[in-house]
């Protein structure tokens, strides 16, 4: 049902840095399907389709490109482990939530209970657990190779 890679896009240039995922590219939003949990929107890495998908994706408003500094791969794994924190057992989730224009996605689910400083601390942790940071530049010249 998962698979072991995820991807999100990053829609500001200005979260990365030298390589580096800032926090703010881990922003939940409160969900109005899921009472009680906030959600980040992700693409399931089940094959080289769920980057195309991002890398390719464009504002229904005016076409541009929405994730113009590219996506960043985090594992599945390093996701799941927030559970293993005593603090945070059983506050974090996935689903796959697939679009009509889009079967790769999903979300990482955290609890509204938690306090603000602990979703902080969500955010930083996978921050530091982006394993890769794709630039739309670097794809683009992956498929001229």
């Amino acid at each position: 049902m998962y698979a072991d890679r995820m991807i999100r896009g990053i829609s500001d240039p200005s979260w990365v840095s030298d390589g580096y995922a800032s926090a703010a590219l881990f922003q939940f939003k409160e969900s109005n399907r899921r009472e009680g949990f906030s959600e980040l929107s992700i693409n399931w890495y089940d094959d080289e389709g769920a980057l195309d998908q991002i890398l390719s994706q464009r504002k229904e408003k005016d076409n541009t490109i929405q994730f113009k500094g590219g996506a960043a791969i985090l594992s599945k794994e390093s996701v799941a482990s927030i559970n293993k924190i005593p603090r945070y057992i059983g506050t974090t989730h996935f689903d796959r939530d697939e679009l009509p224009d889009n079967k790769y996605h999903g979300n990482i689910l955290i609890s509204n209970n938690l306090h603000k400083m602990a979703k902080l601390g969500i955010q930083h942790y996978l921050a530091m657990h982006v394993e890769d940071i794709i630039s739309p530049k670097s794809k683009t010249e992956m498929k001229k190779n």
